[in-house]
Order: C-alpha cells, then structure tokens, then sequence
C-alpha cells in the first residue's frame, strides 16, 4: 500500500492497512509471510533552504549535519550533496533503515507510480526515508491479519521516534505547524 496523502499511523493510515490485510486474507490467504515493513520517505522542504548543506541548520538534528559541520570539514572544503544510511536492530527479527542527507530534486518520482496531488516544484529538501520492517530467514510464520498488525504497530514506533528526534522544534514550528 502507498500514499502520499499521510495524515498519522493510528487515526488514519493504520484502519487502511488492517483492512488491506484483512481482504488479502478474505479474497486468497497467502500461505505464510516473508516480510513486513513500513517505509516513509519524506521529503522535508524548507522555504528558504538553498543549496548550502549547512542551511538545515536549525531543522534537522545537528546530529544528522554533522558532514556539514565546519568544525570537523578541512578548510577550503564544502559540502555540497551527501546521503548517509544507517540500520539499527530493533528486535532479533526487526530493523530500522534510515537514508538521510539534503537533495535535490524528488526522493519520489512524480511521475511515477506513486503520485501526488499537488507536488511540490523540484528544489532542496532533506530525505529521511526509513524502512522498520521484520523479517526472518529461518520461520515463516502463517498468515494471520491479528500478528502482522501486531508487527505493524511494533514497526511503527522506532520510524516514528527517529522521524521525532530527527526534526527540530524549528520545523515543526515553521513548517509543520504554519
């Protein structure tokens, strides 16, 4: 399932997921489940930001900036474009992998097959995009709406608290809030 239309896990996209799930079962249980996940890739953008790495000073984690931090880049150097990635356990069969780093252009294809209502016009933005999913090489559990949305909400909650420590007050104050 995807949407570019994300309006929060619990009241909104969460009752879609379930029902999803539920009709796949409805219509044709799968024999078992190799994978669930969670992926959201947002593109954050900022009036104002340009293309000086250091712009996002402010918006996002200096945690997150730390490519851009003069304090640490040689002198006469610049950061003009990076993405980092970094994958964390979550659980012994789950994990959290995040791809960050200011961009151009859209991390979605506008064209393509996930579409906006109104997409932005191409420029700066800072990507996270973090994929929380479970998978397990050795057991392939049955297919059971009730344990996947179990997984789901579990999944849930490690994207959301990266997504939370990741944007400051800052943004959400100017632009998440305006």
């Amino acid at each position: 399932m995807e949407t570019t239309a994300y309006a929060g896990w619990s009241q909104s996209f969460r009752p879609l997921v379930e029902k999803a799930i539920t009709a796949l079962k409805d219509a044709n249980t799968p024999d078992g489940v190799r994978r669930v996940g969670l992926r959201y890739i947002d593109e954050i953008r900022v009036p104002g930001v340009g293309e000086e790495s250091g712009d996002w000073k402010g918006y996002i984690n200096d945690h997150l900036l730390a490519a851009a931090n003069p304090e640490i880049i040689p002198s006469g150097m610049q950061a003009q474009q990076w993405q980092g990635i970094v994958q964390y356990r979550t659980s012994p069969s789950s994990a959290l992998t995040v791809r960050y780093g200011p961009q151009h252009g859209h991390a979605v294809d506008p064209g393509g097959a996930t579409r906006r209502q109104n997409p932005p016009s191409s420029g700066h933005f800072f990507l996270l995009d973090s994929d929380s999913y479970w998978s397990d090489e050795e057991e392939v559990p049955e297919y059971n709406p009730d344990w996947i949305m179990e997984q789901c909400d579990l999944l849930h909650a490690p994207a959301k608290e990266f997504f939370t420590v990741a944007a400051t007050d800052k943004l959400r104050d100017e632009v998440f809030n305006a």
